[in-house]
């Protein structure tokens, strides 16, 4: 447990929080980030996140309130569009998968959030504001960590478990009209805030706010057996593979959907969806998956020749590229791990490199040059650009 990365200034242990909190009721970690608080807030430039927002590459979106009505806009924006927005301070800025640009944000995950497996967090957005700035009582399907990283901000939040069928179906937000907070706080430098999905909340900033907030893939059960079985489909129609689903058999006497037959079709269609290894196989695929793959830039092998001697030449340890997403599963044989979406066969000696790089994002050089397999693994990450270039990781060091 002394290797689980955990808030600070807390009496709520990483143990009683999984038991007693996660994905049931919400906890605050007052100063919980505290050591780590003042220096990303200085390294966070306000230009940089607005640099991010007029990128096409970036889901972006401002929020501007009128009265008691909140109008909902979606970037990528213009630096002139978002100066002008914020100008109002009541208006607010949201930027998604800021980790996947920012190298610091990206360190706050690993270094701070390690106690969460990486694959299971989407990514940080960052929400700025002045005073009076919000989004409006609303809920998420998934866990999310609210870091306050600047300035301020005022939550109200309940313990319930809301549902889509409360939303106000007439706003562009997913707004609850009916909300009557059981709890509510003002969040300062280094504070934290844990809600379990569903839980009903509102934020409204203070002067120059901004919050981080880390949310987790949480995929619903609709959207898995979606994409699953229309993966099992694809393949079976790419293999022409299609059996009939029923027997020749037929009985004149009886006109009614006999339980044999129903019996027959549960037996085929569960033995058609069900194979458990294919689904470890799709299910790193699906959770790997990223939201902008263009973010990703495969290396020539020229050059990754030249990057693997520059790494040996300067013992320069090897970092994934920022929007890399990568696990394992130890299972199955042979093993597979799995990159942005596909899946690789991982040789039985390499997967403490692969277990090193989901956990800390790094491999130190020494461990890839002692073994033709991890090299030969090296060369594949780097060919599927899941490796940062010299010149990109010096600057991220």
């Amino acid at each position: 447990m002394s290797e689980v990365s955990w808030f600070e200034n807390t009496e709520l242990s990483y143990a009683e929080f999984m038991l007693n909190n996660w994905r049931k009721r919400p906890a605050v970690f007052e100063k919980g980030l505290e050591s780590i608080s003042q220096k990303l807030s200085s390294e966070l430039i306000y230009n940089t996140i607005i640099d991010i927002s007029s990128s096409d590459y970036v889901e972006s979106r401002m929020i501007q309130q009128a009265t008691d009505k909140y109008h909902l806009a979606f970037g990528p924006f213009s630096k002139n569009e978002i100066s002008t927005t914020l100008s109002n301070a009541r208006n607010m800025l949201m930027v998604q998968g800021t980790d996947q640009h920012i190298p610091s944000l990206s360190e706050l995950l690993t270094n701070q959030f390690g106690f969460l497996p990486r694959w299971r967090i989407e990514d940080i957005m960052i929400t700025i504001g002045g005073s009076g700035a919000s989004c409006g009582p609303h809920f998420d399907h998934y866990d999310v960590f609210l870091f306050q990283l600047r300035g301020e901000k005022h939550w109200q939040w309940d313990a319930r478990r809301h549902e889509d069928e409360e939303l106000d179906l007439d706003s562009d937000l997913r707004l609850l009209p009916s909300f009557d907070p059981e709890f509510s706080q003002t969040m300062g430098l280094g504070d934290v805030l844990y809600l379990p999905p569903g839980a009903g909340h509102w934020g409204i900033a203070g002067p120059d706010s901004m919050t981080l907030s880390i949310g987790i893939r949480n995929p619903t059960m609709v959207e898995l057996v979606s994409n699953y079985t229309d993966e099992l489909l694809d393949d079976h129609l790419a293999a022409k593979d299609n059996p009939r689903t029923l027997d020749d058999t037929l009985d004149p006497s009886n006109n009614a959907l006999s339980g044999a037959m129903i019996d027959e079709l549960h037996t085929r269609y569960l033995s058609f969806v069900s194979n458990r290894e294919r689904m470890s196989h799709w299910f790193g695929r699906y959770m790997t998956e990223l939201k902008e793959p263009d973010l990703i830039r495969p290396m020539e092998q020229s050059v990754v020749e030249h990057e693997l001697a520059a790494h040996r030449l300067e013992d320069a340890p090897f970092r994934l590229t920022l929007p890399s997403r990568i696990t394992h599963q130890d299972e199955f044989e042979p093993l597979q791990f799995f990159l942005n979406g596909e899946m690789f066969s991982l040789d039985l000696t390499c997967i403490d490199i692969i277990s090193q790089l989901s956990r800390t994002r790094e491999v130190a050089a020494k461990e890839i040059f002692g073994r033709e397999e991890s090299l030969m693994l090296m060369k594949s990450l780097m060919l599927n650009g899941a490796i940062q270039s010299m010149g990109a990781a010096q600057e991220c060091a």
